[in-house]
């Protein structure tokens, strides 16, 4: 049987040294947000903003829910993949989530 060795407080918060970000990704949202002003028209899926940006899909599909929650973006769901566009006039922005 091994024997657990305790840590002190000190070493658990020198752990956190290594670890974290030091800068902030820089305004993903607006970057997309100008891709759906400069195709109105498409369709995106937050797997083609993750490659498109060099970023996640989770944090793509976070940016987006994000500007539906502002309602700038209307999503619509097909199976399991949901797709993102710009609204297209002021009575479908305040729809809101689709």
């Amino acid at each position: 049987m091994t024997k657990k060795i305790e840590k002190t407080d000190e070493e658990r918060i020198k752990f956190f040294d290594t670890l974290g970000e030091t800068k902030l990704p820089d305004q993903f949202r607006q970057k997309i947000l100008t891709i759906f002003q400069k195709y109105p028209d498409k369709w995106f899926t937050p797997e083609i903003f993750g490659e498109g940006l060099d970023m996640s899909s989770a944090f793509a599909r976070k940016c987006c829910e994000a500007l539906t929650l502002a309602r700038l973006v209307t999503r619509k769901s097909t199976g399991k993949r949901f797709y993102f566009r710009l609204k297209a006039d002021e009575e479908e922005r305040s729809e809101g989530y689709n």
